[in-house]
């Protein structure tokens, strides 16, 4: 248990010696993202749904029937 106690300590003293990294390898890999847009508030797109009478069911199919297709 003793040796592998010695060895973190070792590595330990031995990295507070080390010189700084080069520049290349502390900079980050990518460019900083630009900063985000406000985010839309939710209700936005939001319209107003009044409730209305039922239709005829016979219009309402006429309308919702593809054309050329009726007899």
């Amino acid at each position: 248990m003793l040796k592998p106690i010695g060895l973190c300590l070792l590595g330990l003293t031995l990295a507070g010696c080390a010189r700084d990294a080069p520049i290349w390898l502390a900079a980050p890999a990518d460019a900083p993202a630009p900063p985000r847009a406000a985010p839309a508030p939710v209700t936005a797109d939001a319209r107003p749904w009044a409730t209305v009478e039922p239709g005829d069911w016979a219009e309402l199919n006429r309308k919702a029937t593809p054309k050329g297709t009726a007899k």
